[in-house]
């Protein structure tokens, strides 16, 4: 089910990319896929970040937040690999370097709350478009 979530969220991110570069008579449709994308974003059951290929985060819904335990404005200053224990560094890194070249990779690692100390244990799937990566965790 998360899968699914992931490749909607995507689907719509593609479409509102589009129809930005169209002309007005699509900006129905637009707001339409604006609004459907948000309700993904912050009411799916996964945890959503995306990052740039350097894991730089640029967006998050609010399970993320929670989960990683910070502010809205200390998380926009951090990079992903931040909230990777140690342990999982490299293979984090691992995942980094594969999605230079590759347009989508997966693996299990675990995710670091800095707020409340302690993990969870994660799965991320992640499709790279463009500069890009969405990630669902």
């Amino acid at each position: 089910m998360l899968f699914l979530d992931l490749a909607l969220f995507y689907f719509l991110y593609k479409k509102i990319s589009k129809l930005k570069n169209s002309n007005e008579s699509y900006q129905k449709k637009l707001f339409f896929f604006e609004k459907e994308y948000m309700r993904i974003f912050e009411k799916s059951t996964g945890l959503y970040v995306l990052v740039d290929l350097d894991f730089n985060i640029l967006n998050y819904n609010k399970k993320f937040l929670k989960a990683v335990g910070m502010s809205p404005e200390e998380l926009l200053k951090k990079n992903l690999i931040h909230f990777i224990p140690k342990i999982f560094r490299n293979k984090i890194k691992l995942l980094q370097n594969y999605l230079r070249y590759h347009n989508e990779a997966s693996g299990e690692f675990a995710l670091s709350n800095v707020k409340e100390g302690g993990s969870i244990d994660i799965f991320i799937n992640a499709i790279k478009d463009n500069n890009t990566i969405f990630m669902l965790i």
